[in-house]
């Protein structure tokens, strides 16, 4: 006789394995698990390591869903500037960092008056050498500096922003909170010509990544490179955003400055590499009309894209995300889209996670056990491997939430398969005893229950 559906949940093994499955769904996939591996130590790098390869398998997951889904959501205001092997590698010959008077002339000619861009992204790090203060530089480079400096202020009182790249570090003498790196620029420096109330000033914007790229990085709370000074660093997307909307689009925003208040991150729409617009940079930077042309109105993001041997290898800054293998070029430039499209959402609730993988969980064991015949069994199986990607993509199209299946499901069934080959061996050995001990046992088990 079948067990019942709840005699099958009531079995301590089958209670194992819903404990694990919750305790995995909710360490994974809620922030007590980041709060509590900011410690140093064995145990937390190994869950780190645990989180890294959660995240991979979902991007991977969410990269193949992307695919599948239609979404009204197109490139209509950044194009990429790639600074990749050839401009790289034969006209920089590799030098790092880059140089300073070749990007002063990228955005000269991106805001020439009758082209200009409607703002400029530059995502390369200018930072200061190590233990040279906030705003200074190795003498040698003075002059580009210099140079670049001047073109940054141009491109601002011609009305194009300049956003820069800044970076933050996590860092222990900091209270165990981010002190920013120094750059090579203050915003002092930034400002020194420009009539910030009559043209948007040029500002930085961190371009630290999330570990989970789906996350639109909006706010950091920072110590400023004097160590002392805490401010509100706003995120390289949010600050470009802000440059050509102003304050007030964020503010209008119910989703987006209630996540900032918060300081949380919001979650973005992503498109492949490939479907945004490309400036040619070496054609930006001789002044061609057609490259210059391809700047006008547009948020002009210019940063590396190169392999790190030579033009071989792999490609420097890149990123698994939704949409594949990103540059982090291409990151924000979906960040950014999705900022000003209005294409944000947050992920599903951890508790509506965990429950749907339990219902699952339930539904595999109860539908597998009443099953009558093996192939009503595997039919039970394959669909518990395909209706989660159903339910997320359902998810994904109708409420722009991804939903994370966080839950091993080869746990169910290797548990499964557990039980069959238990219940085989127990046969196996019940056939094979001698009549006679199995009627001495059946004789036995009659004077135990007697």
């Amino acid at each position: 006789m079948k067990d019942t559906g709840w005699q099958i949940l009531r079995k301590p093994s089958v209670i194992s394995v819903f404990a694990l499955v919750a305790l995995w769904n909710v360490s994974i996939s809620s922030s007590f698990l980041t709060r509590a591996i900011e410690r140093k130590g064995a145990v937390r790098e190994t869950l780190l390591e645990i989180r890294d390869v959660n995240l991979h398998i979902q991007l991977r997951f969410y990269q193949l869903l992307t695919q599948l889904r239609p979404i009204p959501f197109q490139p209509s205001m950044v194009s990429l500037a790639y600074i990749d092997d050839d401009t790289h590698w034969t006209t920089l010959y590799g030098n790092e960092p880059t140089d300073r008077a070749f990007l002063a002339r990228l955005i000269t000619n991106a805001a020439q008056a009758k082209t200009k861009a409607r703002a400029i992204g530059l995502d390369i790090e200018l930072l200061s050498p190590r233990h040279f203060p906030n705003g200074a530089d190795a003498a040698p480079r003075y002059a580009e500096n210099q140079t670049l400096l001047k073109a940054i202020h141009f491109a601002a009182n011609q009305g194009v922003p300049v956003i820069l790249a800044s970076v933050y570090s996590h860092s222990a003498d900091a209270e165990r909170g981010s002190i920013e790196i120094p750059n090579i620029y203050t915003q002092q420096d930034l400002q020194a010509t420009v009539d910030c109330a009559q043209v948007e000033c040029p500002v930085f914007g961190y371009i630290d990544l999330p570990n989970d790229k789906r996350e639109i990085p909006l706010i950091e709370q920072v110590k400023l490179a004097d160590g002392e000074t805490q401010q509100r660093l706003a995120s390289f997307a949010l600050a470009i955003v802000e440059a050509i909307r102003g304050p007030e689009f964020v503010e209008e925003n119910a989703l987006l400055s209630k996540s900032i208040w918060q300081g949380t991150n919001v979650d973005g729409t992503f498109l492949p590499e490939r479907s945004y617009p490309l400036i040619s940079v070496s054609n930006l930077f001789n002044g061609e009309s057609s490259a210059e042309r391809a700047c006008a109105g547009r948020v002009v993001l210019i940063g590396g894209r190169w392999h790190d041997l030579q033009g071989h290898g792999n490609f420097v800054d890149q990123h698994l995300s939704p949409a594949g293998y990103l540059s982090g070029l291409g990151l924000h430039a979906n960040y950014v889209e999705s900022l000003l499209q209005g294409e944000l959402t947050h992920e599903v609730p951890v508790s509506v996670g965990v429950l749907t993988d339990l219902i699952i969980g339930i539904a595999i064991y109860v539908c597998f056990e009443m099953a009558r015949s093996w192939r009503w069994k595997m039919l039970v199986l394959g669909s518990a491997l395909v209706l989660p990607m159903l339910l997320a993509l359902l998810f994904l199209d109708i409420t722009n939430r991804y939903l994370d299946f966080l839950l091993p499901l080869e746990l169910y069934f290797l548990h499964i398969f557990y039980e069959l080959l238990t219940k085989h061996f127990r046969w196996k050995t019940a056939s094979h005893e001698p009549t006679g001990t199995q009627g001495i046992r059946s004789r036995f088990a009659h004077t135990d229950r007697s």
